[in-house]
């Protein structure tokens, strides 16, 4: 285990996540898979395919909705990175879970923070994903996202949108790399 990781092991499990009832609601998980990216950490981030259902061609997480035969959030954070970038369960060290979101659509998103051991034999699904970004984490931690004020439901919110060479991160995505910027590094 390198620097990085033991020093994020140890944050995230003194670390306050934020939780959401589900209270009827769906539920989903995402993977915020990190790897070595060179000689500096990155997160792995999927550039989704024209034919999922939804969200199509934004950049994102892998992730998706419990099943019922999900045993938990891990579970189901790990079988849906496996369907869509083909990774094994068994290839990524779980650190534990992050902040959970609510999602535009109502159902609740929990995170799982995961480290891969080996980025470069990954086969996403063509179905799914269009193809994988790669992303240091220095670029979001000396950032500032721009950010748009939108208001949905007669609440008002903070959008956020960081530009990596021509590709924008946002929404929700961005939302949960703010977070974990601001509150584990």
């Amino acid at each position: 285990m390198n620097k990085f990781e033991a020093k994020l092991l140890k944050r995230i499990t003194t670390f306050k996540a934020r939780k959401i009832d589900p209270n009827g609601r769906g539920e989903a998980s995402v993977l915020m898979p990190l790897f070595d990216y060179g000689s500096e950490p990155a997160f792995l981030l999927t550039k989704r395919s024209q034919n999922v259902a939804s969200y199509k061609g934004h950049i994102s997480f892998p992730g998706g909705m419990r099943e019922s035969f999900d045993s938990s959030r891990v579970e189901t954070a790990l079988r849906e990175a496996n369907e869509e970038i083909g990774v094994q369960a068994s290839h990524v060290r779980v650190l534990g879970e992050f902040n959970d979101y609510l999602a535009n659509e109502g159902f609740v998103i929990h995170t799982v923070l995961g480290v891969l051991g080996d980025a470069s034999q990954l086969k996403p699904d063509t179905d799914e994903v269009e193809y994988l970004l790669k992303i240091p984490l220095s670029f979001f931690k000396d950032s500032t996202p721009r950010t748009e004020i939108w208001e949905r439901g007669g609440q008002s919110f903070e959008v956020y949108f960081y530009n990596y060479q021509g590709e924008v991160v946002w929404g929700l995505t961005a939302r949960m790399i703010k977070h974990f910027v601001d509150q584990l590094i």
